[in-house]
């Protein structure tokens, strides 16, 4: 069969060969250009004025520099092989400023991703500080923990009337978009507990909005049932 598409296809294969010989070419252009960086990393640790120095090289070029210098490169001047290149750098401290204090302090990088964030902009988070934001965490999660404990224990028809159920409250209404959810009647809504083992922590699916009418027929349904 003979139709002009087979002809267009043929030039569309040509053209994809050719990107094809494009890509393969510039393939081989990055290839160049990170064997030349790893020639430059190398001799930058080897010719280091002292150990201190060219470990501090290795432990960036690790670190930081992962793209262009592998493991395997920085392994070559440490003597070691490219698995064991972490353990040789990671007891490095890098000196970088604190972000909280301002103060100078060591960072000892765990992982690239850290690494590349914390090395760039040339802060971390002291230990003193890291030790302060801990504390800061146990203490508001002690300080929720006693708040729900206590809204827990309190008697329902003074729960009620806490700032944190009207607030639930509102937010359930809104959800419904005030009306009710078995019937979609407006007026009286009531917010129902379905389940009260949350109580001080709702979770959506432990109240139902309910217009006065389904509320009754609720609670005559779970009475005789």
């Amino acid at each position: 069969m003979d139709h002009p598409i087979f002809s267009i296809l043929d030039n569309y294969r040509l053209e994809i060969e050719q990107l094809k010989e494009q890509i393969k070419g510039i393939m081989e252009e990055i290839s160049q250009v990170k064997q030349n960086a790893r020639h430059e990393a190398l001799e930058s640790m080897t010719e280091a004025e002292n150990n201190d120095e060219a470990m501090l090289l290795a432990a960036h070029f690790y670190w930081l520099h992962d793209d262009l210098i592998d493991a395997q490169t920085v392994g070559v001047f440490l003597g070691t092989a490219a698995q064991g290149v972490a353990m040789k750098v990671k007891s490095l401290a890098l000196t970088l400023k604190c972000y909280d204090c301002g103060e100078m302090t060591e960072y000892y990088p765990t992982s690239r991703t850290n690494a590349k964030y914390h090395i760039r902009s040339g802060t971390c988070v002291c230990s003193a500080c890291q030790l302060e934001r801990d504390n800061g965490h146990t203490r508001r999660a002690k300080e929720y923990a006693d708040r729900i404990a206590t809204l827990k224990q309190m008697p329902y028809q003074q729960y009620l009337q806490t700032e944190h159920w009207q607030s639930t409250r509102k937010q359930m209404l809104k959800r419904a978009r005030f009306s009710c959810q078995l019937c979609s009647a407006k007026g009286e809504l009531h917010v129902h507990h379905r389940t009260y083992a949350n109580r001080g922590n709702e979770q959506y699916g432990d109240l139902i909005v309910l217009c006065a009418n389904c509320h009754a027929k609720f609670h005559d349904k779970l009475e005789n049932s």
